[in-house]
């Protein structure tokens, strides 16, 4: 089974238990309508997942309900459509917040009300603060653990110059503002005595410094 489904099982067991063997679970994802981590593409896998689960032989009795709303990657509307789900549809989990801008605003009340929560797509290194989000599950590790695996990679190599290449998505430019910003934090790389490896092997640098 995927990591997916695996943690869909473990949260929702729990809860099954927790709720007094509820037959059914509400979970509210919270995501964009469209993009790479939108509704449309991910509301499948969530399906799938749980259809995966009841096929190996867990979640037996309990039905699992998803209730989706818009939080545009957004901070404050994120936070509307948290409290939406839990005042007028009672959810009793969680899953999406992909931008760590609504992760970090939504994460902390859902934190407040001790409900568990899955997001597969926010690497903010706050969000490993488990004294405020001691709830979150992330299918992700924070992108700071990458920038300094990079910053190894070309001073090995004797990088001198790096650049980004245009067209990247929103969630890959997120993604890539943690990595340069924990490495512009952890040291710069300067100017070596070889040219720029991007001049002169295939090796294409997309990240900003």
């Amino acid at each position: 089974m995927g990591a997916l489904t695996w943690v869909l099982v473990v949260l929702l067991a729990g809860l099954a238990g927790r709720c007094g063997g509820k037959k059914e679970l509400k979970v509210g994802l919270i995501m964009p309508l469209r993009g790479l981590f939108g509704f449309e593409r991910m509301a499948a896998a969530c399906t799938m997942a749980v259809e995966d689960a009841k096929k190996n032989g867990y979640l037996k009795d309990v039905d699992i309900r998803f209730i989706w709303r818009n939080g545009q990657c957004n901070g404050k509307i994120s936070l509307g459509v948290v409290a939406d789900l839990q005042y007028n549809e009672d959810v009793d989990a969680y899953i999406g917040l992909p931008c760590s801008n609504a992760a970090l605003n939504a994460g902390k009340l859902i934190s407040y009300w001790s409900l568990p929560y899955i997001s597969f797509s926010s690497v903010d290194p706050v969000l490993a603060d488990l004294e405020v989000y001691n709830t979150l599950v992330r299918l992700l590790s924070p992108h700071n653990h990458m920038a300094e695996a990079m910053l190894h990679l070309f001073n090995f190599y004797g990088v001198s110059g790096i650049r980004r290449r245009g067209n990247m998505s929103l969630m890959n430019k997120e993604k890539t503002r943690h990595a340069c910003a924990h490495m512009h934090a952890r040291t710069r790389i300067h100017t070596r005595a070889r040219s720029c490896a991007h001049n002169h092997t295939h090796m294409h640098v997309h990240i900003c410094i």
